[in-house]
């Protein structure tokens, strides 16, 4: 299947979750297969683009989407 999203950054609290949020690209996501929080060589990922849109492909089945953090970034959405 595929899986969809944006990667953003809210403004300060409290993050609304559709306006003034700015997408951010060139933000590694993957699906984490074994769960360790690594991406690791054989895992589906995908850069974000410019709006901070992501599309990747997967088995069908429920999994754990993740974000390789950049340096200057703190994730606080899950």
């Amino acid at each position: 299947g595929t899986i969809t999203g944006n990667q953003f950054n809210p403004p300060p609290p409290p993050p609304p979750l559709d306006s003034g949020e700015e997408g951010l690209a060139g933000f590694t996501v993957y699906v984490d297969y074994d769960r360790d929080g690594v991406l690791d060589a054989g895992e589906p990922r995908a850069l974000t683009g410019a709006n901070g849109a992501f599309s990747l492909n997967a088995p069908a089945g429920t999994h754990y989407v993740r974000v390789v953090q950049a340096s200057g970034y703190t994730q606080t959405l899950p």
